[in-house]
């Protein structure tokens, strides 16, 4: 299978997201959270949680799989059957581990800042089902418009099927005031 635009776009994302979780992890196991001391980061409770920990290390694992194949891909120009296959596995699981994120980061209390986590609808998420919709290579455009728009319904129903009971919900403020925007 031939490299294309949207696979080189993929596997930029993945060299920016291999290097930001990276930092992350970095951080997280330093003993003194250098941005994560008390007092300052309101999050340090949430990205210490050993769950998020591994949550993040998972995600790295896979981040780093899409990188090393896209690399190989890149440099041959063409990738074999099981890379591919093994790449979009490991895509699949990046979009499912966001949503293993929001449902553990939701189940356990870490400070009054919990609402105001921000996790949101898992954009990644959905980009990243898409993408794997676009790589299994179906030529029927509508049939093609048809799942994308699924894709996109779906996740955004399961996140307002779940947004009050995983306490997702987070407040917007007109910028330096305490007015809520809604």
């Amino acid at each position: 299978m031939k490299i294309k635009r949207l696979d080189y776009i993929l596997i930029g994302i993945s060299a920016i997201a291999v290097i930001g979780l990276i930092l992350s992890c970095i951080n997280m196991l330093l003993p003194e959270h250098e941005y994560g001391s008390k007092g300052f980061d309101p999050f340090r409770e949430y990205y210490t949680n050993k769950g998020i920990v591994l949550i993040f290390i998972a995600r790295l694992i896979f981040w780093l799989t899409v990188c090393v194949f896209g690399i190989i891909w890149i440099k041959n120009k063409t990738i074999r059957p099981l890379y591919l296959n093994l790449l979009l596995l490991s895509i699949l699981i990046i979009a499912l581990l966001q949503w293993l994120e929001l449902w553990y980061g939701s189940t356990f209390y870490y400070g009054e800042v919990r609402d105001k986590q921000g996790l949101g609808v898992p954009i990644l998420s959905i980009v990243l089902q898409i993408y794997l919709l676009l790589r299994l290579g179906i030529k029927k455009s509508t049939l093609l418009v048809g799942l994308i728009a699924l894709i996109i319904i779906m996740n955004y129903g399961i996140y307002s099927l779940v947004y009050e009971n995983w306490k997702l919900y987070h407040d917007f403020y007109f910028p330096g005031t305490n007015i809520p925007i809604w």
